[in-house]
């Protein structure tokens, strides 16, 4: 007779509660204590301290279990000794992968070495994320890398469909990727008081905008486009024209005190606004471009005591009158400035 092993199992039921202090990388203890102070004793007549400590252990063995499906890509929906539905699953992976956004600011930028992995008790310290959730996060941030080294086409999308997390997430690691990748300073105590959230959107917008495949179909940074932006200098020539026209449209949309302000510093504008982009040509230069877009932008535009909006009707005003025929530029020049004001004008506006 064949010998065959059965094995027989219930509906594998997620207690999310218990998971999210698991994710949080909270021990057994620590969660004991958690519960009690949200009454959980009160709530369930009967239940004593050392049943809740069984239930505890219980659903932490079941998320270590399912870790274990977790580390190889994929692997979640393939298993079969824990039946889950498709939005069981998703959820579970989702909050597994999920990332602090005070953690992914202090790793972002940082080469993800197994120094750098003894280090993440100072980190835990100094961000206040538990060490055990430090450690899932850089082994899951590690472990996406590893997959998008040599992954041709575009980083989100990949990073989305290889682990089956949502756009969302898979933007925060491609942000992280990317960063590492084209290795941008971000380590200057000056650019200290950048969220995760405004370094996301700068690299997405460079990751749309600026962004081409290399001969090997990896991505690369556009150097053509890069080379053109010389030919930016011929706003340093237009600058009375272009202040006349930028001044002309914000007189009813902005206080006098921007009006006069924008127009006292027209031309520090513009010598900036080239000045980055002829900066981008080097690639050593293009590193810096989280400075460039404080010193350049942030610093003098806080100098000029601007409000958020007041910044942003100024710079879109800026970028739409370049366009205007009095400026006579031509139309190659046109579609670069288009090119490069699309991506610029929202960086500046993140980093604000």
């Amino acid at each position: 007779m064949s010998v065959i092993d059965v094995f027989a199992t219930n509906y594998t039921v997620i207690d999310w509660e218990l998971q999210e202090l698991w994710i949080k990388g909270l021990s057994t203890s620590e969660t004991v204590t958690v519960m009690r102070e949200r009454g959980v004793l009160n709530e369930y007549p009967g239940l004593t301290q050392d049943l809740l400590v069984s239930d505890i252990n219980d659903n932490f063995r079941l998320f270590s279990m399912l870790e274990q499906t977790l580390l190889s890509v994929g692997k979640l929906s393939e298993q079969l000794l824990h039946q889950m539905d498709a939005k069981t699953q998703t959820k579970f992976l989702e909050s597994y992968y999920s990332l602090d956004p005070v953690l992914a600011r202090e790793l972002v930028g940082k080469k993800l070495s197994s120094r750098l992995r003894k280090d993440l008790e100072e980190v835990a310290e100094k961000t206040g994320v538990h060490l055990k959730s430090c450690r899932r996060q850089f082994d899951n941030i590690k472990r996406v890398f590893k997959a998008m080294e040599d992954a041709p086409g575009e980083c989100v999308a990949n990073i989305e469909k290889s682990f089956g997390i949502s756009r969302q997430l898979a933007e925060q690691y491609a942000t992280l990727v990317f960063i590492v990748t084209f290795r941008f300073e971000l380590n200057k105590k000056k650019l200290n008081y950048l969220s995760f959230s405004a370094i996301k959107a700068v690299s997405l917008r460079i990751m749309e905008n600026w962004l081409e495949n290399d001969d090997d179909n990896e991505p690369a940074l556009d150097k053509d486009f890069f080379m053109l932006l010389k030919d930016l200098k011929v706003l340093l020539d237009k600058d009375k024209e272009h202040r006349a026209l930028v001044c002309t449209s914000l007189k009813d949309r902005v206080s006098p005190k921007c009006l006069s302000e924008v127009e006292s510093n027209f031309k520090t504008i513009t010598r900036n606004v080239v000045n980055v982009a002829q900066s981008l040509v080097s690639s050593k230069e293009a590193k810096d471009f989280f400075i460039y877009l404080v010193e350049k932008f942030v610093d003098p535009l806080k100098q000029m005591q601007l409000d958020k909006n007041e910044v942003k009707i100024v710079l879109l005003t800026y970028s739409e009158c370049l366009n205007e025929s009095p400026l006579g530029l031509d139309n190659s020049v046109k579609i670069i400035l288009d090119k490069y004001m699309l991506t610029l004008v929202p960086c500046i506006l993140a980093v604000l």
